[in-house]
């Protein structure tokens, strides 16, 4: 899922420094498309991948050689498959271009305030002025209720104001040709990071929260069980103790939260599913038996966001192999909401 989220996280808690590099526009194929970044911090080291290995260390190497660190767009020529090509030969077909943008003490500030919109659930358009190398940083970001803020000099391109007047809109990933002198700029949407609830702090609980999390959920685990809810077990997640009738309310559930029931106690999970049926969520993932979730709702109509038994169905077994089918359909629904909103996520 997004880098951005993980890079943002990094980016908040330390000084402005380091550089942001983001693929701005894709010709051809690629390993990764429009909206990938990566941050390189001052001691060369990464979050996040512009491409599967193919030119991260070159990357580095020129913006650690060069004398200053400026603004720049810097392109990739992948098609080769020779040795002597650059790249050794990658063969990818594509050209990539990369806006690199020096985390100053400005835009530092700008991407904290990024970071504080998607924690409160906003969506944002970001969009970036990719036409001129070295004479600063033009950028603006707009959340979906009209809040804007960053360093855009000149007239905002229609596109960006229709968006700010449509709340919730969306629109494609990608470099845009500028009008009326404006320039080219790179135009993006982001969503806050999906959340994802699980009820019941089990063994088998251990791998899907840690692949979940992984993969980009923000993972809240909740049990009633001190013993088994504990940051030893889940280090990556948020940890909420109670019982269903106790916690369901606190956790402020929402239509865009996925959820998945893995308490093995089939009183535990008709409390909490006559909770979370009405809620008409995103998604909504129950462990075992179609049968079984028939008697938990006692009916044997399941509405379309409930997956029973949770998962794809690969044929897993254990529960390492079942993290792995769940955390499948977990992005399989959550990509399939991006295509159903406009936007490539």
């Amino acid at each position: 899922m997004e880098d951005l989220h993980r890079i943002l996280e990094v980016v908040q808690s330390a000084s402005p420094s380091g550089v942001l590099a983001t693929i701005v526009h894709v010709d051809g194929s690629a390993y990764k498309k429009e909206g990938a970044c990566m941050l390189i911090k001052e001691d060369g080291s990464t979050i996040g991948t512009l491409s599967a290995g193919c030119l991260e260390e070159d990357l580095i190497a020129r913006l650690k050689n060069a004398p200053n660190q400026v603004r720049q767009l810097i392109e990739y020529d992948m098609r080769g498959t020779d040795l002597i090509s650059w790249g050794e030969g990658a063969g990818c077909n594509g050209v990539l271009q990369i806006l690199v943008e020096p985390i100053d003490v400005r835009f530092h500030y700008h991407l904290c305030e990024l970071k504080l919109a998607l924690d409160n659930g906003k969506i944002v358009l970001i969009a970036k002025k990719t036409d001129v190398p070295g004479k600063g940083m033009q950028y603006i970001f707009v959340t979906e209720d009209h809040d804007s803020f960053g360093n855009w000099h000149g007239q905002i391109p229609e596109e960006i104001r229709s968006w700010i007047g449509q709340p919730k809109g969306m629109v494609k990933c990608g470099k845009r040709q500028g009008s009326n002198g404006n320039g080219d700029y790179f135009i993006q949407t982001i969503k806050p990071q999906p959340r994802l609830i699980v009820f019941g702090a089990g063994p088998d609980a251990i791998p899907l929260v840690s692949l979940t999390s992984n993969i980009g959920f923000k993972v809240t685990v909740v049990d009633w069980r001190p013993a088994l809810c504990t940051k030893d077990r889940f280090p990556d997640a948020d940890l909420v103790i109670g019982f269903p009738d106790e916690v369901v309310e606190k956790l402020a559930i929402q239509k865009n939260d996925f959820i998945i029931l893995l308490t093995h106690n089939f009183q535990k999970d008709k409390q909490l599913i006559s909770h979370l049926i009405s809620r008409e969520l995103t998604y909504l993932g129950v462990l075992g038996s179609e049968d079984r979730t028939s008697r938990l709702l006692e009916t044997n109509e399941f509405p379309p966001y409930l997956s029973t038994p949770a998962g794809l169905s690969i044929d897993a077994k254990g529960p390492e192999e079942i993290a792995v089918s769940i955390s499948a359909e977990l992005i399989q629904v959550y990509r399939s909401q991006g295509v159903k909103e406009g936007i490539e996520i």
